[in-house]
């Protein structure tokens, strides 16, 4: 919600919502061109879980 300069109150549009979509296709189509899946990871068998 934002407040006009009349002073009437009314909720505004956020465009990072439209852009983060926007962004979220766009990278999916670097990894799907480079062919980056979760089916090629290589896991770590280091089972030490110390932090």
């Amino acid at each position: 919600m934002t407040v006009s300069a009349a002073g009437k109150e009314y909720e505004k549009d956020n465009p990072s919502v439209k852009n983060a979509v926007l962004y979220n296709k766009q990278k999916l189509a670097i990894l799907k061109e480079l062919q980056l899946t979760t089916n090629n990871v290589i896991g770590d068998d280091d089972d030490d879980d110390e932090l």
